[in-house]
Parts: structure tokens; C-alpha cells; sequence
């Protein structure tokens, strides 16, 4: 597990990112669900015992257990009444502003747990999480985990700073998306299949850089309402570039380091937020 180096009575704030192995595959299928998941390969059949990964229901038979587990894994981590620190909120009532020693925050089958505390405080929760998800059966990447103060997840570098935490996203990712758009524009339709691709990449970007989402809404609407031009329908499959253009446009300068001053010299764009 690669860490972050503290002294051991020091009070720090770290995460673990801990993988699941094969999530789609860890659920059983009910044998009277086991029909509808037969193949068919050079004339022998296969029977699925497990959930498949790509299969229609595949991702919400997971999200269903994996909700399950987390909540009942954040649960573990309740703070005594006696250990809540207590504040006023807007209307003058008093809430508990530190109910949990640990916060666990999942997508798809990446967890992300943080806590603080000093070392013996941070290891315990730490091994607690992980023990809870062994007993309920999951499978854990161990070989790539990583504890610190700095890590990727889901793609995105994550590093927690005395009063800060800053999110990067990689260079690749942008250099990606500025290819990608200025090959959209040199053409006169966009295949929808490309478009809805490069929207989807957009939006995991856009929940960080949340005002880039008005402009990728844009994409999702041209997506759902392909326009017409003087020259008429554009071809099937396909959206007019003249219709997404100016979104484009706006996209490649918001990517442009030249304009853009957080993104650093690496080529990477950072979201800060202040503690």
C-alpha cells in the first residue's frame, strides 16, 4: 500500500482508495435467472452463474448491492453524541457538523474513504472499512490500494493540502478532448455516436469544472434535437457541425493553456477548493 509518511501522533487527514475486483462479476445469479444468460459460441452453450458485465441489468443489479454495502460500511463509523462537534446552522438550530469519523463516497465500483485523526486513528479505520467489505463477501483490489495524502481516482489526481484539496485533471484527458473537437470542426457533420463520446467525456470533466456544464447541456441537446441547415436534413447518424460549433469553440478555449491560467505548466487543469 503505498502512504503518506506522518508522525505518528500527528493529526492529519488521509484517504484510501481500495478497488473492487470484478464488480458486475461478485453477484450470483438466482438459478431461475440463469436462462437469460446463455451464449451461444461455436455451438456450445453457456449458462452465466454470475451477473455479466455488459448485460441490461448488469449495472443495476450492482448499484443495488454496492449501496447496500456502503451504507451499511458508513454506519460503522458513527461518532459517540459526546464526540460530535455541534453548530448553529442558518436558522439558529443546532446540528451535529461532525457526525462521522469517516466519509465514504462511491462511483460505480471506486470507494474513496477519508478520515482523520492521528496514525493508530486512521489505520484502525482504515482496516475496519476494508474487514467490513471482506465479511460481505466483496473482493478487494489490495495490489493497487493507496493510502495518502495524494492518489488517482476515477481517472482524476486528488491530493489534500493543510487548507485545501485540489483535483487535476491529467494533461492527457485535455489534450484528448482539444483533438477531438478541433477534428469536429474541420468537417461539416459530426457522427452522433462521436458527439455523444466526447460529451461523455466532457461531463466527467464538467463535475468537477462545474461551469463547464452549461456548455456540454449544449451537446445533450443537439444530441436529442439534431437541427437543419439550408442544405436540409443532415445524413442518418450524423449532426450538423454548423449547429454545435460555437460550443465547440468555447470548449477549446476553456482547454487552451494560453487562456486558461489554472492549467499548469504540466498541461494539467486543477479545481481548488478552500478548507
Amino acid at each position: 500500500i503505498n502512504s503518506t509518511s506522518f508522525d505518528d501522533d500527528e493529526e492529519a487527514v488521509e484517504f484510501m482508495i481500495l478497488d473492487f475486483v470484478d464488480a458486475f462479476w461478485q453477484i450470483p445469479l438466482h438459478r431461475e435467472e440463469r436462462r437469460f444468460f446463455v451464449a451461444r459460441i461455436k455451438g456450445e452453450y453457456f449458462v452465466f452463474r454470475r451477473t455479466a458485465q455488459g448485460s441490461r441489468n448488469g449495472p443495476f443489479s450492482w448499484a443495488c448491492i454496492a449501496a447496500h454495502a456502503q451504507r451499511l460500511a458508513q454506519s460503522l463509523f458513527v461518532r459517540p453524541p459526546d464526540h460530535q462537534e455541534v453548530k448553529k446552522d442558518s436558522s439558529g438550530q443546532s446540528r451535529p457538523s461532525t457526525r462521522f469519523s469517516l466519509r465514504l463516497e462511491t462511483y460505480v465500483d471506486d470507494p474513496i474513504a477519508t478520515t482523520s485523526g492521528t496514525r493508530a486513528v486512521r489505520r484502525r479505520n482504515f482496516v475496519v472499512l476494508a474487514f467490513c467489505w471482506l465479511v460481505l463477501g466483496l473482493d478487494l483490489a489490495f495490489p493497487k490500494a493507496s493510502i495518502g495524502t495524494r492518489g488517482t481516482w476515477i481517472g482524476f489526481t486528488v491530493q489534500i493540502l493543510l487548507d485545501r484539496v485540489k483535483v487535476l485533471v491529467p494533461h492527457d484527458k485535455i489534450e484528448e478532448l482539444t483533438e477531438i473537437a478541433t477534428k469536429f470542426l474541420s468537417g461539416n457533420v459530426i457522427a452522433s455516436k462521436d458527439l455523444r463520446s466526447y460529451a461523455g467525456k466532457c461531463e466527467s470533466i464538467a463535475g468537477i469544472i462545474l461551469m463547464w456544464k452549461p456548455f456540454v447541456s449544449r451537446l445533450w441537446g443537439a444530441l436529442n434535437s439534431p437541427g437543419t441547415s439550408k442544405a436540409g436534413d443532415p445524413p442518418p447518424g450524423t449532426i450538423w457541425t454548423a449547429q454545435n460549433a460555437q460550443t465547440l469553440e468555447w470548449s477549446l478555449s476553456f482547454l487552451d493553456p494560453k487562456r486558461n491560467p489554472h492549467i499548469d505548466v504540466s498541461g494539467a487543469l486543477t479545481r481548488t477548493w478552500l478548507l
